[in-house]
């Protein structure tokens, strides 16, 4: 059966010509030949049917001469699609790393706060007012201590011996992460610098004495130059039999909205396609799916071939058959903020800000929704200073290219069985449709967050040793110290376009001081 295939590259849509035919079998009078199908495609200047921007003209029809072109009056004018171009502002997306505290109500052991939003304001960093997303990635708790041996049985008229004392827990990990300034640590745009060791002190802290490694993150600089496309026609010959389009793409370096010969960056040659199949058509049926099929609505496509030639898809010729379903709406974020005055803020005064799902879709944020909370605080005003000399005029600056992108989206999800104990799944990328929504062929990095295991419980203490008849019983043996759990950091680029840390933890089994390969028990990604 034959199908229409219309490939998309980069914003292109790519041309391929079907051209029917009738073929020769012995023994039968020949069909009369089928006509060829054709599309022709016209570029739009701006003007009135695309307003400030340029479009393309798509008009199909049959090639009732067969002179292999399609003319004006073999154009079906119901079948004629006219595509316009269009840019909108976009914003960055960013992504930044916060410390969660001992003792936070979703992360009692502290852990690491995934915030994400757009650079609303362009400064590179992304604000607390900018978040749109949160996630908490939380500390496993300490293993419980392991349990007291019994004593040992008593002598005939020995004292029974005392009980031996609890082992002491081992040291929990901790983490730390903090701003890398501008210029620092060969950082040209800043970053973070994230720090590992064992809480030898136990104060739920990562001391400067107890850091044992440290990976710095360098943030990166985003190309604000637009990537250009540019078609051109390239005849029947040697480089294509029937002809085609040769697409190239490149950054528009000059900013002049011209894609120049020496900025293409990469080509390619989309040839078009001749071939000869059954002079019967191929046909497409449509309908609305019944609720039984779809609850929530969709369609039915059914597809074959016009054997009967009578321009309509019986059910005899039905050959393919899909469903195509709705999907379920989900919940939308919200944010709420409002004035606060309290101990939060050294100040005492800033904005409460609480964000979370509206599960019962009422457009407000119930307290019962509320996942998260987090405070803004007013800076606490400091003593005037001393007013400075007027500076000289600088020499007036010229002026930029005024740039527009496409949106950046990230979208996230539960990360469901792929972590133990909970996570989430990332997702962001270029809202090229500009249909507001992250479509699966939008999505251009995907990570999986998972929060950290819990540690395991300590080895259970001996068995104290009988008592001698006769003499007091010994003391029994002290319980057995619970194991250190430790962490791995190192660089990596196989998970992130642009490389990242990879962070393993788990329990040093062995008691050697270093995490082998099979004590590691959960791995997280952070790309730059």
């Amino acid at each position: 059966m034959p199908f229409l295939i219309w490939p998309v590259i980069k914003g292109v849509l790519a041309i391929t010509t079907v051209v029917t035919g009738s073929l020769l079998s012995s023994g039968c009078n020949d069909g009369d030949d089928g006509y060829s199908s054709l599309t022709a495609t016209q570029s739009i200047a701006a003007g009135l049917q695309c307003g400030d921007f340029t479009g393309v003209e798509i008009t199909t029809g049959l090639d009732m001469n067969r002179n292999n072109t399609l003319d004006p009056d073999e154009v079906n004018v119901n079948q004629t699609q006219i595509l316009c171009g269009q840019r909108v502002d976009g914003a960055v997306s960013l992504v930044s790393l916060t410390d969660v505290n001992t003792g936070d109500l979703v992360c009692p052991f502290g852990g690491i706060s995934v915030n994400t939003g757009l650079d609303i304001d362009g400064s590179g960093m992304l604000q607390q007012s900018e978040y749109k997303y949160t996630k908490k990635v939380c500390n496993g708790h300490d293993g419980v201590n392991g349990v007291n041996g019994t004593n040992g049985a008593n002598g005939a008229d020995g004292a029974n011996g005392t009980n031996g004392t609890n082992g002491t827990n081992g040291y929990s990990s901790a983490t730390r992460i903090i701003d890398v300034s501008i210029g620092a640590n060969n950082c040209a745009y800043g970053g973070k610098n994230i720090q590992t060791g064992l809480d030898a002190n136990r104060n739920g802290l990562l001391d400067n004495s107890e850091v044992t490694g440290s990976n710095i993150i360098c943030a990166v600089q985003v190309n604000d130059n637009k990537t250009l496309v540019r078609n051109s026609v390239i005849n029947p010959g040697t480089t294509c039999t029937n002809g085609g389009i040769l697409v190239e793409v490149g950054i528009d370096d000059s900013n002049n909205d011209i894609l120049e010969a020496t900025e293409v960056d990469s080509s390619v040659n989309r040839c078009n396609q001749v071939l000869v199949i059954s002079g019967a058509h191929a046909k497409i049926r449509t309908t609305a799916a019944t609720q039984q099929q779809c609850q929530l609505g969709g369609f039915l496509f059914q597809s074959g071939t016009d054997n009967d030639y009578d321009n309509y898809l019986d059910n005899s010729e039905i050959e393919t058959t899909e469903l195509v379903c709705n999907g379920v709406d989900g919940f939308d974020g919200l944010v709420s903020s409002a004035y606060y005055y309290g101990t939060q803020c050294p100040s005492f005064e800033g904005t409460e800000f609480q964000s979370g799902l509206d599960t019962n879709y009422n457009g407000i944020l119930d307290v019962s929704e509320v996942t998260n909370v987090s405070y803004s605080c007013d800076g606490v005003n400091g003593i005037d200073g001393i007013d400075g000399f007027d500076g000289l005029d600088g020499i007036d600056g010229q002026d930029g290219w005024a740039l527009n992108g496409y949106n950046s989206l990230i979208e996230t999800y539960d990360a469901g069985f792929a972590c133990t104990n909970g996570g989430i799944y990332v997702e962001s990328g270029l809202d090229t449709n500009e249909n507001g929504y992250l479509d699966t062929s939008e999505i251009q990095n995907s990570d999986v967050v998972c929060n950290g295991l819990n540690g395991l419980d300590g080895y259970d203490g001996a068995n104290g040793y009988d008592g001698a008849n006769g003499y007091d019983g010994t003391n029994g043996y002290d319980g057995l110290d619970g194991l250190n759990s430790l962490i791995n950091t190192y660089e990596d680029s196989f998970y992130c376009d642009f490389g990242g840390v990879v962070i393993e933890t788990g329990i040093d089994l062995d008691d050697d001081g270093y995490l082998d390969y099979d004590e590691v028990e959960n791995t997280n990604y952070i790309c730059r």
